[in-house]
């Protein structure tokens, strides 16, 4: 049996009955909250977990989106063969001396360190006024370009 005074519900709520109430209310939605991340944190860590078996076994989770090794190995290529092309340019003229060769920054060695030599065929660049053929001298930015030069 309840001790003390029969509750009025008649009478307004007092200010500490509305602050007890927002209280609860508040806790209440904090642990709902705090279940639904903790549940999105559960299914994450099962995922993850699934991820990391299908590694493990020697299979790729994202399928096969990484390049083979032989598209890597053109690329690769292409990128000595940019690279030396613009060390060429940029070394300054000599005479052509056997001293010349045997610089190990040259672009015969920076060449042979990056790639083997293969059958692929060596990419031949446009003379162009403008960068030697390095970047394509097409498109809209040529024509801002020589916009810029009329003014």
């Amino acid at each position: 049996m309840a001790r003390g005074r029969k509750k009025d519900l008649t009478i307004p709520a007092t200010r500490g009955l509305i602050m007890q109430r927002d209280y609860r209310a508040r806790k209440s939605q904090y642990l709902a909250d705090l279940e639904a991340r903790c549940k999105a944190a559960e299914e994450e860590n099962a995922f993850l977990k699934r991820q990391l078996e299908i590694v493990r076994q020697g299979g790729s989770p994202l399928g096969s989106s990484a390049p083979a090794p032989a598209q890597l190995r053109d690329i690769l290529e292409i990128a000595a063969d940019a690279l030396s092309n613009f060390l060429r340019v940029s070394e300054p003229s000599t005479s052509g001396t056997a001293d010349h060769n045997s610089d190990p920054y040259s672009s015969a060695h920076l060449l042979e360190s990056l790639t083997q030599p293969s059958s692929s065929t060596v990419h031949v660049r446009s003379e162009s006024p403008c960068c030697g053929g390095y970047l394509s001298c097409e498109g809209p930015f040529l024509e801002e370009q020589e916009e810029w030069s009329d003014q």
